[in-house]
């Protein structure tokens, strides 16, 4: 068997999941990543990092958990990572690694591009984008450290929330033009 995965941001809300030819059936999942353990083992040259990763996947009928150990070793300029499933609980075959990587990849992407910005409406507040680094980030931010990183990548505009409930705050744009600054 041969799994290829792609990923994508998108509204889950705007697209209906359908099953191909050869699936049962096919739903959305949300998904909860929590890094269970970590080691560092470091030795003359090179070291070890060691990862134990549990996946939840959540749906309205379905529950389905996996456990990764990834372990990477980083000699001189090269770095082999190996990832293996602990345990699972209905993910089938490698997916449970490929949902891992994908994870992964996605929090070092929104680290260095303006990949956030695919999950933002057209104007938003900075509190809101903020939000949406730390779910992906899987980590709070401070305040002002998010707002210095991400300055350049913004545009401020004339507009305003309203019907808050309580002051409101300015709203943002992205800046298309932020790599050049």
């Amino acid at each position: 068997v041969i799994s290829c995965s792609y990923m994508a941001l998108v509204d889950s809300s705007s697209l209906e999941v359908m099953a191909g030819d050869d699936a049962d059936d096919a739903r959305w999942f949300s998904v909860r990543y929590s890094v269970l353990e970590e080691k560092k083992t470091i030795m003359e040259n090179d070291f070890v990092f060691e990862k134990v990763i549990k996946i939840t996947l959540l749906n309205d009928k379905d529950t389905l958990e996996t456990v990764i150990k990834v372990i990477e070793k980083y000699a001189g300029k090269v770095v082999m990572v190996d990832r293996g499933v602990i345990v699972s609980n209905g993910i089938a075959f490698d997916h449970a690694q490929m949902i891992q990587y994908a994870v992964e990849r996605l929090r070092n992407k929104i680290e260095y591009t303006d990949i956030a910005f695919n999950l933002m409406p057209e104007l938003f507040t900075l509190s809101e984008l903020q939000q949406v680094y730390e779910v992906t980030l899987g980590k709070e931010l401070l305040s002002a450290a998010f707002r210095r990183k991400i300055a350049n990548m913004v545009m401020e505009t004339n507009q305003f929330t309203k019907d808050a409930g309580h002051r409101p705050a300015k709203l943002f744009r992205f800046n298309p033009n932020w790599r050049y600054m």
